[in-house]
C-alpha cells in the first residue's frame, strides 16, 4: 500500500522560471526605444533603421535581465533598406507616429538636417527611454544550422499609441494573420511554426509587407 507523505512534496514549480531576457512579438504591449541604430546594406550601403527596445522592468527575482537592461530586450526592424529618399520619409513618418505617441512632437519637430544619420540621431534621442504601446509582428527565416530565426519588426499601421490610451485603438496581435507572423512556409502559424520546436534568436531584421496607414502624421516639417 503507498505512503503518501505531503512534507515530501513540494508545490508546484512557478511558470516564470528561466525567463528568458529577449522580448517576443506579439501586443499590445508597453515598450520603450534604447537606441536606433542603422544598418547597411552589402551591395547598396542603403541604411535599415533597427530599433533597439525594451519591456518595463521584471520584478520576478528568477529573471537574470541582459547586461544593462531591466526588462526584456530586443531588436525591432523599422520598415526596409531605405535606397530612396521616398523609404526615408517613410521611417522619418513613423518616427513622428511614435513621437505623438510618447508625447514628444515639439522635439522631434525641433530636428533638422542635411544628414540623414544625423537626424536618426537626434530622433533617438528624442525618443529613447518613454514608454508606448506597441505591436511587434514577426516573420520566420531559415538559419544555416537548420533551426529557425525569428525577425522582429513594426507594422505599417496602427502599430503604436500612448501607454494610457483608452480606448485603445492600436492593432490586436493574431499569429494566425499572415501579415502579423509570417512561417517559414510562407504561410501562417497553424502550419510549420506551432510544430517546430528550435531555436528562435532574434538577429534578423526583415520587414513583414504591411499595408501603409494612410493616417501617420506628415514629416513635411521634418527636413533632412
Amino acid at each position: 500500500m503507498n505512503n503518501y507523505d505531503l512534507s515530501k512534496v513540494g508545490p508546484e514549480k512557478s511558470q516564470t522560471e528561466n525567463i528568458s531576457p529577449y522580448m517576443s512579438y506579439g501586443g499590445p504591449q508597453i515598450l520603450k526605444i534604447n537606441d536606433i541604430e542603422l544598418k547597411f546594406s552589402q551591395s547598396t550601403n542603403a541604411p535599415k533603421a533597427i530599433l533597439h527596445m525594451e519591456t518595463k522592468p521584471i520584478q520576478d527575482p528568477s529573471f537574470t535581465p541582459a547586461e544593462g537592461a531591466a526588462g526584456k530586450i530586443g531588436k525591432v526592424a523599422c520598415g526596409v533598406y531605405m535606397n530612396s529618399d521616398t523609404l526615408k520619409k517613410e521611417f522619418l513618418q513613423k518616427m513622428k507616429t511614435i513621437a505623438s505617441a510618447v508625447g514628444s512632437e515639439e522635439e522631434i519637430n525641433k530636428i533638422k538636417s542635411e544628414d540623414f544619420g544625423e537626424v536618426v540621431k537626434k530622433i533617438s534621442d528624442v525618443l529613447k527611454g518613454k514608454y508606448a504601446r506597441y505591436t511587434i509582428v514577426a516573420k520566420e527565416y531559415p538559419k544555416s544550422d537548420g533551426k529557425v530565426g525569428i525577425t522582429l519588426s513594426l507594422p505599417k499601421f496602427k502599430f503604436v499609441e500612448s501607454e494610457n490610451a483608452n480606448p485603445s485603438t492600436i492593432v490586436v496581435f493574431d499569429k494566425t494573420n499572415k501579415y502579423h507572423y509570417m512561417a517559414i512556409n510562407g504561410e501562417t502559424s497553424n502550419s510549420f511554426s506551432n510544430s517546430y520546436n528550435g531555436d528562435r534568436k532574434y538577429n534578423k531584421y526583415d520587414s513583414s509587407p504591411i499595408p501603409d496607414n494612410p493616417n501617420d502624421p506628415s514629416i513635411a516639417d521634418l527636413p533632412f
